[in-house]
């Protein structure tokens, strides 16, 4: 298998919804649509191009299996798999069809890519199907990722069955859309602000990655019916090979959420235009728990209708645990994600969301995230640690919405957020009442956005009575019109007092500086929230840059120990071996006044991965080491990219090292540390000191403060790559 040297790559978002609705099949001639493919593997003869333009290789002795239509290959990712040398993607539109179906598959290995996964900055592109996602990496000049959780989806719920899946590129207009069973279930999304570079990377492979020597987790998956064509094929088309069959077999028939609902109403749908009550101007979706098709509620139905006629549906998860009752969707530590137009709202100059709940449990141990979006900017959420309810919106937005007592505040409640960023203000309300009032500096910039969540740090479970989004700041008085309303539809009996609207002063943070009792041994307090970059966590510190690799422990492919100190958080040190470790000299002495530890790519995809028991130690002369801090994963957050900022202090350090024990997912990774300081005075100068200096340790090392690291789990900017 030959490598091509190109930087790229191309990351995308499954979506993956389970067919429902029956519609007519598509004008387009599937077969038709086939015989312009560039590549076209019907896997009859073998593993070959039935074009005859590409040559196709097994990997090991890949059998001949049934298929969707006849003969299949069959692959194990531990074993055997198919791949090609030739088939390049480069910088123009293409779109990629075929037939799978997954039997067996663990951690994150590849369906199809053409990238060495060990590192998701190299080049190339790929699908992987992961224990709680699909994900879709990839990096047409910058890399970016992209999961999205299945729990709905029809491969992982109907594991072991033909899914048809489709991947189209355009490159003129820079979008990438993804389609499950000839339906779109990903729109256009631009692939465009990540570069336009091309898309290739190792050999294209089914089974495997692009080096073919992948380990982490296996795949055992069956393909039929694989193609790739040079341009971008229409949703028409996608559906017409989807529902194309050759002679002799049954073909597939379409389906789609629009009439999904379907079934008899259990509950009478309001008159046409009536809202209870709900303020209407400025409407833009509006889920009603007791009306969840449009046209009265029906229990059965996995999709969710948006009542303000805008048509933004979406697709609720329905099994044992997550079901509807008479006036609610009752969710249970499941991610339900919104369409997009919830994100647009959000990240709007004005907006209005409000969530209206019934009884609910809370047993996340980190944070109650109520509604959040997948890189975190976007979080309604209740802190654990000193029962807050926040609202965070964009880490940018120093000033919050905070309020006491969270956990009992969002128990049967309505709780909404009003954002205005002409006028500075965003509004906390709960049951009508204001209770903090915050003043933004920025717009948000969520990504996808789901109601719950299936972390333990963060799920809870319980009715869920309306979502509503405005493109516009309500009113105080609208917003008490909403809750009024919300109770008498939903929670009757259970009345709402005197709400009461005032404009609360937020009180300046108190920061308290711990001082170790005894300086050699550090302490661990909590420190300040994370930071976009280590100038920013520095807080005018000087930030030392210099660092020459010494040794360090083994890591995965290219994230070993030295990419720790290289300034970069688009690379990490990532291993599974114990103690890890990483050791360099500085590019002088240096007088050192704290240290920032960073997030990496994916952090908050694979939870787990910080350290739960951390040390920095510091050296004269690299051989007798002191302890400058410590800590445990408290220290960071789920999330991608973030620097933590931490303190300590000792004087004449020429080496630092990092030891990590452990971590609670078995694997470790941290892109960045970085040290603050200043250029210490010379050798000699620094031991005719020494006699006056306190806590001194041999080789001129003074412990002056101990360090201070973050119990908190701060939520916090992440710095785009």
């Amino acid at each position: 298998m030959n490598l091509k040297k190109k930087v790229l790559a191309l990351a995308l978002a499954l979506t993956f919804i389970t067919p429902m609705t029956v519609i007519p099949a598509a004008a387009a001639d599937g077969k038709a649509i086939l015989d312009e493919a560039d590549f076209y593997l019907t896997f009859e003869d073998g593993v070959k191009d039935d074009k005859g333009k590409y040559e196709f290789k097994a990997e090991g002795d890949v059998p001949s299996v049934d298929g969707k239509f006849g003969k299949a290959i069959a692959t194990d990712s531990e074993n055997y798999f198919v791949y090609s040398d030739d088939v390049e993607f480069g910088t123009d539109s293409w779109t990629l069809t075929s037939w799978v179906k997954i039997d067996e598959h663990s951690g994150d290995q590849v369906l199809f890519g053409n990238k060495d996964w060990n590192s998701g900055g190299n080049p190339g592109w790929l699908i992987t199907p992961r224990d709680g996602d699909w994900k879709i990496n990839g990096n047409p000049g910058s890399r970016f990722d992209f999961q999205y959780s299945y729990k709905d989806s029809v491969l992982q719920s109907e594991k072991g069955e033909w899914h048809h899946i489709a991947i189209v590129t355009d490159r003129e207009n820079g979008t990438l859309t993804f389609y499950v069973n000839g339906v779109v279930v990903l729109e256009p999304f631009s692939i465009s602000e990540y570069g336009d570079g091309d898309l290739d990377g190792l050999s294209f492979t089914m089974g495997q990655d692009g080096t073919g020597y992948y380990a982490d987790g296996s795949l055992k998956a069956n393909f039929d019916e694989v193609a790739l064509f040079r341009r971008p094929l229409t949703a028409e088309e996608v559906a017409a090979v989807y529902t194309y069959a050759p002679d002799g077999y049954e073909a597939a028939t379409l389906v789609t959420k629009e009439t999904a609902a379907g079934g008899q109403s259990d509950n009478p749908a309001p008159a046409v235009g009536e809202f209870n009550g709900i303020v209407t101007d400025g409407l833009q979706v509006y889920y009603d728990g007791a009306n969840n098709t449009g046209e009265g509620q029906v229990k059965d139905s996995a999709v969710w209708r948006d009542v303000s006629g805008n048509g933004y549906d979406f697709s609720v998860s329905l099994d044992g645990n997550n079901h509807w009752t008479d006036k609610s969707y009752y969710i249970d530590s499941t991610p339900n994600y919104f369409p997009d137009k919830v994100k647009d709202i959000a990240n709007g100059e004005q907006y209005t969301i409000e969530l209206a709940l019934g009884e609910i449990e809370q047993p996340g141990t980190n944070w109650v995230s109520l509604i959040i979006s997948d890189n975190d900017e976007f979080s309604l959420f209740v802190r654990v640690e000193n029962d807050n309810l926040e609202y965070k919106y964009n880490d940018n937005n120093r000033d919050r919405p905070v309020a006491e007592d969270g956990a009992e505040l969002v128990n049967n409640s309505t709780v909404a957020v009003t954002f205005d960023i002409v006028d500075q203000d965003c509004f906390l309300y709960v049951d009508g009442e204001l209770l903090y009032e915050a003043v933004p500096t920025e717009v948000n910039h969520a990504n996808y956005m789901h109601l719950g969540s299936e972390d333990a740090k963060r799920n809870w479970l319980g009715d869920v009575y309306a979502i509503r989004f405005y493109d516009r700041e309500l009113t105080a008085e609208e917003i008490a019109q909403n809750a009024a309303a919300d109770n008498e539809r939903y929670r009757s009996g259970n009345p709402i007092v005197n709400p009461v609207v005032e404009t609360p002063v937020a009180e300046e943070p108190v920061v308290e500086t711990p001082v170790a009792e005894t300086p050699a041994e550090p302490v661990e307090e909590p420190v300040s929230a994370g930071f976009a970059s280590a100038a920013d966590a520095a807080n005018g510190k000087n930030v030392i840059t210099g660092y020459e690799f010494v040794s360090g422990t083994e890591g995965f492919g290219g994230e070993g120990s030295d990419n720790l100190w290289d300034g970069d958080t688009a690379t990490k040190f990532c291993t599974n071996q114990f103690p890890a470790e990483s050791i360099v000299k500085l590019d002088g002495e240096y007088n050192i006044t704290g240290f920032t530890m960073a997030t990496a790519n994916d952090n908050a995809d694979y939870n787990g991965r910080s350290p739960n028991a951390w040390t920095i130690s510091v050296s004269a002369d690299g051989e007798n080491w002191t302890e400058l801090a410590k800590g445990d994963d408290t220290f960071f957050e789920e999330t991608n990219f973030t620097y933590y900022a931490g303190e300590g202090a000792a004087e004449g350090v020429s080496y630092v090292k990092f030891n990590a024990e452990g971590t609670a997912s078995g694997t470790f990774q941290v892109s960045e540390l970085t040290l603050f300081g200043d250029q210490a005075a010379t050798a000699d100068a620094a031991l005719d000191q020494k006699a006056e200096a306190p806590n001194t340790f041999d080789f001129g090392i003074v412990a002056a403060v101990a360090a201070v690291v973050s119990l908190g789990g701060f939520a916090v900017t992440k710095k785009k790559h």
